[in-house]
């Protein structure tokens, strides 16, 4: 009888331990959830201001404009200029929190291609080079091995990760230097090689602590460096993920006596040197078209297709002014197939989302007709921005994909892209 009381005693203290360990455990998840949770809230309060923020300069801005004030061209040309400013930060800040959720979501995907390292971080520099020199900032950059290297990799993430770097140190330092220097292992053709990205600056202390928020959102007011630039804190939390997704990270120290240091480290291998492409020919420039303006749709008649009136007046604008000769217009799907099949048309610019037919089945529908007018490009036009939305539009026969708003900058690389692709196309068929 004591032995059973014993043993029974044994196991009562085993149970209460072994469900002492499973609520710590628990305990710990909680933690770690809570944590998340605030990491999120804080991702999703910091998009939201800046969205409150811009929208309200575009509302007012719009209204002022709307007023004259006195007629003064002046003083209109700023406000919408600004107008435009404020449209194209809510553009990144958008664009910058779909990646962070699809990165969350797990449905953001790496695209495997190559790329030139000296020629990215090149690139980068040059594009900062400018903001550095209006603040007497010193912005140079060492690539070894000097020459530069072939890698496989997604480019465009990896100058993602680094232009954040870089702008962050542009923004907050005020004197000296920012020293870019990118190297890699064992350089080898057909090898796997460690990548490491440094961006450094600054000469003064700031604390681990400190330095750690610059990546963690629910943190972000322990540093005044991100403390008030929600923008900034999205574009670094961003170039993190991304990071990690490619098999690497972003890590901060202090450099010196307290500046700061980013480190980029990933994964990749050396690759061949791509083939070099033909020169594609240069766009004439229109006689209507304003100076330095590239006419890419000299003499072209384009199809707009959305169901939005002030989305066609603004797309029928940057049209004319790559110099279309003529711009059709459609309001949904059915309406878009039947231009296409009546009307000679040389490119279509397509909105997703419609009544009557989306511009997915309108897109299937023109691929589906007799003759040329089945192999007009297509190019998707949509609020939708999730690589799932691009998957669908390039399944259903599209051309190519650009994000609303729309930026000049993104219509003009379309056009070029498609137009190639036309030009390949032909020839393949010829």
């Amino acid at each position: 009888m004591p032995l059973l009381l014993a043993a029974i005693a044994a196991l009562a203290v085993i149970a209460v331990i072994a469900l002492a360990v499973v609520l710590s455990h628990a305990q710990s998840q909680m933690t770690e959830l809570r944590a998340e949770l605030a990491r999120r809230n804080a991702l999703v309060g910091a998009a939201a201001h800046l969205l409150r923020t811009n929208l309200q300069n575009v509302v007012g801005l719009s209204r002022l404009a709307a007023r004259g004030d006195g007629f003064n061209p002046e003083a209109t040309r700023d406000r919408l200029d600004k107008i435009a400013l404020a449209g194209s930060e809510m553009g990144v800040v958008l664009d910058d929190a779909l990646a962070i959720f699809d990165l969350n979501a797990d449905r953001l995907r790496i695209q495997q291609g190559v790329f030139n390292l000296l020629d990215l971080v090149s690139e980068v520099r040059n594009a900062f080079d400018h903001a550095a020199r209006r603040k007497a900032l010193n912005l140079t950059m060492t690539v070894v091995p000097s020459q530069g290297v072939w890698l496989s990799g997604d480019a465009s993430c990896v100058q993602k990760c680094v232009s954040a770097l870089v702008a962050q140190l542009v923004k907050q330092t005020n004197a000296g230097e920012i020293r870019i220097e990118a190297s890699i292992s064992e350089p080898k053709p057909s090898r796997d090689c460690d990548v490491t990205i440094s961006v450094a600056a600054g000469e003064g202390g700031q604390d681990q602590y400190m330095l750690d928020a610059f990546f963690n959102p629910a943190k972000h007011h322990l540093n005044p460096n991100v403390e008030h630039d929600p923008a900034a804190m999205l574009s670094l939390v961003l170039a993190k993920k991304l990071a990690q997704r490619m098999g690497g990270d972003i890590t901060v120290k202090g450099a010196y006596a307290g500046g700061v240091r980013f480190v980029l480290t990933m994964k990749s291998s050396v690759a061949a040197a791509p083939a070099p492409r033909p020169e594609a020919a240069k766009p004439k420039a229109s006689a209507d078209a304003r100076p330095g303006e590239m006419a890419l749709l000299k003499g072209l008649r384009v199809l707009a297709v959305d169901d939005d009136e002030t989305n066609l007046i603004v797309l029928a604008g940057y049209l004319k002014m790559f110099g279309a000769r003529e711009v059709l217009f459609a309001t949904n799907g059915e309406e878009a197939v039947r231009v296409v099949e009546d009307e000679s048309c040389d490119l279509v610019f397509m909105d997703v989302y419609m009544p009557v037919l989306d511009g997915l089945g309108a897109t299937e529908r023109i691929r589906a007709l007799p003759g040329d007018e089945a192999h007009v490009p297509i190019i998707a036009l949509t609020a939708a921005a999730l690589d799932a939305d691009r998957k669908r539009c390039l399944d259903a026969g599209m051309d190519f994909f650009i994000a609303k708003p729309l930026r000049e900058e993104d219509l003009r690389l379309a056009i070029m892209l498609v137009s190639r692709k036309g030009r390949d196309a032909e020839a393949g068929r010829a």
